[in-house]
């Protein structure tokens, strides 16, 4: 994942001119106390935006000032430490400058996060969209996902691979993979084309096993030089059981999976994340369980594991923010699965429960996840952490 960098911004924006463009007043200054203020120049804003004070702004070369368009009178320029600019504009510098500017510049059109895309001159040729091409693309990204041996991890797993994701390691239980398993891993090879490419890899292991998912992100790490995305997806539900008898052994048998594995998932991920200097995005799946009960479901132990996940993913969001490393979580409703299958093929009247609980009538398939995992995995959601 690219750092935000606009210092290489000006160098395509080129030197020619265009059309004037009207500036429309901004909304927040209308009734802003500066208005009873004498301000700066405009010179003074163009001077601020081309040093240090404000990277990334507006480039007085290829700004035109006027100012038929100001509602002050001009003033003397003032420097740009002088205290009254600190206190009239702080907050609002953004607003005062296309106040201030007859024409925003081009950078203004042609900013990106990604500090290596390359784009077309604006007034010459046709744009050339990026969003697909860059913000949603995996290219080149490594990924890890748990419970990925069939059903929602799969498909998860999946989805990373035709968003172009190099390699995507799937971490289940099971010695050798499910033939479903087999069978995405064919259609992925030719979905990429590339030889090494969009490649789906399986690993057995335990996600309760917190040494052993450590040692599979660092054998990962070691191979690939990378790993930038987790989905920790791995999860258990077990048969209804009255709240004021359960097991303690089943218990600890589901937090163990639910909560324990998916902090262990994320930490086998995380740990080379943060070796490498990537950042990274990590997904934990949750339920709609951990919000809300599904009244008539004795899941004690099942909606108290994925109410811990969800604060488990603000709570690492916080910690990891200032290593780039994004941890969001998800929270699926009803979704036809392998786990819910036990249910669902033996009670048709939960079905129709179950659908009439939607909005839409119906319940989820596990496709139905794939645009929003792979938002959360790509760069079209640097600015998401912490988030449900």
């Amino acid at each position: 994942m690219n750092s935000i960098d606009h210092g290489d911004i000006s160098r395509h924006t080129g030197t020619h001119s265009s059309p004037e463009v009207p500036v429309q007043r901004a909304p927040i200054l209308t009734n802003h106390p500066s208005r009873s203020i004498t301000l700066p120049s405009p010179e003074f804003f163009g001077s601020i935006a081309s040093g240090a004070h404000y990277a990334g702004a507006l480039s007085p070369t290829h700004v035109e000032h006027s100012t038929s368009h100001l509602p002050h009178k001009r003033a003397p320029s003032l420097g740009a430490d002088d205290p009254i600019v600190h206190e009239t504009y702080r907050g609002v510098l953004e607003d005062v400058k296309e106040l201030f500017c007859a024409r925003p510049s081009l950078e203004i059109f042609q900013r990106r996060w990604r500090k290596d895309a390359v784009f077309e001159d604006p007034l010459s040729t046709a744009p050339t969209p990026t969003l697909f091409a860059h913000e949603f693309s995996l290219a080149d990204r490594v990924a890890l996902v748990s419970g990925a041996n069939r059903g929602l991890g799969l498909e998860m797993a999946l989805a990373l691979v035709e968003a172009g994701a190099r390699a995507v390691y799937c971490i289940d239980l099971p010695k050798e993979p499910s033939e479903e398993w087999q069978k995405v891993r064919e259609y992925a090879a030719k979905v990429s084309g590339k030889e090494g490419q969009g490649r789906l890899e399986y690993i057995s292991g335990s996600v309760t096993d917190q040494d052993g998912m450590w040692k599979i992100g660092e054998s990962i790490g070691n191979k690939e030089g990378r790993l930038d995305v987790c989905v920790a997806a791995a999860g258990i539900l077990k048969s209804h059981t009255d709240c004021l008898t359960y097991p303690a052994a089943q218990f600890r048998q589901v937090l163990d999976v639910n909560t324990n594995g998916v902090l262990f998932t994320a930490q086998a991920a995380g740990q080379q994340m943060a070796r490498f200097g990537n950042g990274g995005s990590i997904i934990l799946i949750g339920s709609m369980s951990g919000s809300i009960t599904n009244k008539d479901h004795a899941w004690v132990s099942y909606n108290s594991s994925k109410s811990a996940v969800l604060q488990m993913a603000r709570s690492m969001a916080c910690e990891l923010g200032p290593q780039r490393i994004r941890v969001n979580s998800l929270s699926p409703g009803h979704i036809y699965t392998n786990m819910t299958a036990a249910y669902l093929d033996s009670q048709a009247h939960l079905l129709e429960k179950w659908a009439s609980l939607n909005p839409l009538g119906r319940i989820g398939r596990p496709d139905e996840l794939r645009g929003v995992v792979t938002w959360l995995a790509s760069d079209a959601s640097t600015f998401c952490t912490g988030s449900e």
